[in-house]
């Protein structure tokens, strides 16, 4: 399973990409599922470890191999490793 985080943005009056242009930033959680081809996506107030965990142990299944961009949220926790 791959997982990795992403923030996406919405443009003042759909023009440009000035950052002073910026109304509104929001993180997306992701995961894809290379066995099954399965994706999930979940907006998520921020990227840190107690929003995070909650959602990777409700979703992923024990002992799968799990990818990710070595970001500290994925590196540590309780009862984490690289094989969930």
């Amino acid at each position: 399973v791959q997982l990795d985080e992403s923030k996406f943005l919405k443009l003042k009056h759909n023009r440009g990409f000035a950052t002073n242009n910026l109304r509104e930033k929001r993180w997306v959680f992701g995961a894809y599922c290379m066995k099954n081809k399965m994706i999930y996506l979940r907006m998520v107030k921020n990227r840190k470890q107690e929003t995070i965990f909650p959602i990777i142990q409700d979703l992923i299944i024990p002992n799968s191999i799990i990818w990710t961009d070595e970001f500290s949220v994925y590196t540590g926790g309780p009862n984490y490793n690289k094989t969930h």
